[in-house]
């Protein structure tokens, strides 16, 4: 994620926006309280990767779940410099988000981006 801008604007998150590209990301046959649960366990543990020593703001990882055992990929950032407090909040607002405009439609993926934080999840690997 690369954030530019002629003012810090810390202390200001902006309005969101999320994307979810439909002829790709058709609904999941797991129901949507089952993925909504799955995101958000794995939310938590990708918090507390962003929460780093490193200062990197990101994390990755995947989970199982429902019957069948699938798997879910998702991504978390938020732009370098954030105050871990900030970085928390923003990655909590997405997770929200992301409820709102995928999980709860049961999208097989989604993206919610602000310009502080970005959370991004499918059901294939997207990351290295």
């Amino acid at each position: 994620m690369v954030r530019y801008a002629d003012n810090p604007n810390f202390g200001n998150i902006a309005e969101w926006g999320w994307f979810t590209p439909s002829a790709t990301h058709a609904p999941t046959p797991a129901n949507a309280g089952e993925l909504e649960k799955a995101l958000n366990d794995l939310s938590n543990q990708l918090k507390e990767k962003a929460k780093g020593v490193n200062n990197n703001r990101y994390g990755t990882g995947s989970i199982n779940y429902g019957p069948g055992s699938k798997t879910l990929y998702a991504a978390m950032q938020c732009t370098r410099g954030m105050a871990i407090e900030e970085c928390v909040k923003c990655l909590s607002d997405a997770t929200n988000e992301i409820h709102k405009c995928c999980s709860k439609l049961r999208k097989t993926g989604g993206i919610v981006l602000s310009n502080k934080c970005s959370y991004w999840y499918e059901h294939f690997k997207f990351f290295p």
